[in-house]
């Protein structure tokens, strides 16, 4: 209930500025109560959509298959985490995106889902991977579900205009051989999304939560080293990985346990520019995380 408490405040407030716009252009018309109350219907119903279609929709966007095969044993790990600290067994997922990482999602603690992405099962070992389990079931606990699944699915559908505009201006004619302009297109409606994007994403997603819930796994484990193992193996990849190859939507790093390979520069017209995605990065550094795990 905190959590839900803390999306109907935040949607009010995104919901001032669209509000008010529409209270002066239906003074330019002298329409003010119809125009708001046709945006107040409009945010109510996309807040009761993004309440209850954004786990979905997200998993959806990364492909998310449910758990089967040789890895069924792996239910019985989440199963005894989730009786360890007395909330709901969360459905666990794969995912076919090749980078080996975990993120959660969900509405409410009986409706939250792990999704397994890049064969994690596979680099990590047994203990490293019930460490990596049990800091996604410490945030199902602190309530951060709601929240970063409602922002990831907003904010991954602003971002993702800019690549909308680019491959329209490919479709209408755009984009011949060592055209810019497409490209210049994505950079500029970028540039107007990205900050105010990365800014909800930073008031909602801090680094606080991150360390708070890996000294909790840690709790849970009783095993520090193997939480701090689990993370230096997976940052260890994400390193070794071509981001261009395994991007992930900006928008949707939180999600994960460890921020998955993001391009910091794109090239233009013979010029390395830089991009916006360190804008949305909210885990702290890994060895600022392993080093307060080794202390707790």
């Amino acid at each position: 209930m905190k959590a839900l408490t803390r999306l109907q405040v935040t949607w009010t407030l995104i919901s001032i500025p669209p509000v008010i716009a529409g209270w002066f252009i239906g003074g330019i018309f002298g329409l003010e109560v119809y125009i708001l109350l046709l945006i107040l219907l409009i945010m109510i119903a996309i807040y009761i959509f993004i309440y209850r279609s954004s786990d979905n929709v997200l998993l959806h966007r990364h492909h998310a298959k449910s758990l089967e095969g040789d890895i069924d044993d792996l239910l019985d790990m989440v199963s005894e985490l989730s009786e360890s600290i007395n909330i709901p067994k969360p459905k666990v997922y794969t995912s076919d995106l090749p980078m080996p990482n975990l993120m959660v999602v969900g509405r409410t603690a009986e409706r939250t889902s792990i999704v397994m992405t890049g064969k994690i099962w596979e680099l990590l070992d047994k203990e490293e991977l019930r460490a990596a389990f049990a800091y996604e079931m410490s945030r199902i606990k602190n309530d951060d579900i709601l929240i970063s699944s409602i922002v990831a699915m907003v904010c991954g559908s602003l971002t993702a205009l800019a690549t909308v505009a680019m491959w329209a201006l490919i479709f209408i004619g755009f984009g011949q051989e060592n055209d810019p302009g497409p490209i210049l297109v994505r950079f500029f409606v970028m540039s107007l999304v990205a900050p105010p994007v990365a800014l909800i994403i930073q008031l909602t997603s801090k680094e606080s939560r991150v360390l708070e819930a890996d000294e909790e796994a840690i709790q849970m484990i009783r095993d520090p080293q193997k939480l701090s193992s689990a993370l230096r193996k997976l940052q260890t990849i994400q390193t070794k990985l071509r981001s261009k190859d395994y991007y992930v939507n900006p928008s949707y790093v939180h999600l994960f346990i460890v921020n998955p390979p993001q391009e910091n520069f794109f090239r233009l017209i013979g010029l390395d520019l830089p991009t916006y995605n360190l804008l949305f990065r909210t885990h702290p550094r890994i060895d600022k995380r392993v080093r307060r795990l080794k202390y707790a």
